[in-house]
């Protein structure tokens, strides 16, 4: 029963991680894909480019926080 219990605590782990990953890391790669199409025209639009690389800075800001909180919750005492 205990390792059951355990098993679907880590399932459940897994999938809070995997989501806040997608949820930051999907942006990301669109917003990368998309910055490189701006770059590369002519005349990039600078106002299109810093608005990508701030999303980029939000996402990534938020996965540092996500993974800082799991990585307190470690270090709590027994």
């Amino acid at each position: 029963e205990l390792n059951a219990q355990e098993v679907a605590t880590w399932k459940k782990v897994i999938r809070v991680i995997a989501h806040e990953l997608n949820n930051s890391l999907a942006p990301i790669s669109s917003l990368a894909h998309s910055g490189r199409r701006v770059a590369g025209e002519p005349v990039p639009d600078r106002a299109v480019l810093e608005r990508v690389f701030a999303t980029i800075e939000e996402r990534a800001a938020h996965l540092k926080e996500f993974i800082d909180g799991y990585a307190r919750f470690a270090k709590l005492p027994q």
